[in-house]
């Protein structure tokens, strides 16, 4: 997607994930276990103690690596959707319903959509987006009033990730 610039929303995407109250709680609580453990064994490191430290780091890490992900592409997802919502709402007002290239444009913009819904929601939502009508009908199908029930179904996807 060249015009759409994924690393802008980058910084603020693993911002927000590592500091999500979640992620801070159970990094807190990992922490606070293993500390409490060491504290009743009188911190006295034998080997069963040490692997159940380990294992609740180990376990609290992939708790946390798990989230931050998920918080990062959900985070991604708003923001390209929110830029690709914006250009799909100009395309749409600018195109004639009878010009042929609106429709192309319509078309690249649909194309767009699809490799952002694909690559941080899944396939469901790239369904989702086509069921007012298919990119392949051909240009007579590229209708303005289709368009706008893609940009619809873009904005209903916007308020299931909040």
């Amino acid at each position: 997607m060249p015009e759409t610039k994924e690393w802008r929303a980058l910084p603020r995407a693993l911002f927000g994930a590592l500091f999500d109250p979640l992620v801070v709680v159970t990094v807190m609580t990992a922490a606070s276990l293993i500390f409490a453990v060491l504290e009743v064994t009188g911190l006295g490191f034998s080997k069963r103690v040490l692997a159940f430290c380990i294992a609740v780091a180990v376990v609290g890490l992939i708790t946390v690596i798990y989230q931050v992900r998920r918080l990062y592409r959900l985070d991604m997802a708003r923001t390209l959707l929110n830029e690709l919502l914006t250009e799909g709402t100009e395309i749409t007002q600018s195109v004639d319903d009878k010009v042929i290239q609106g429709t192309e444009a319509i078309r690249e913009w649909c194309a767009k959509v699809d490799v952002v819904l694909r690559k941080y929601l899944g396939e469901s939502y790239v369904k989702r987006f086509h069921q007012g009508g298919s990119n392949t009908q051909g240009a007579a199908s590229m209708t303005v009033w289709k368009n706008n029930h893609r940009l619809e179904t873009l904005a209903t996807f916007l308020t299931e990730l909040k």
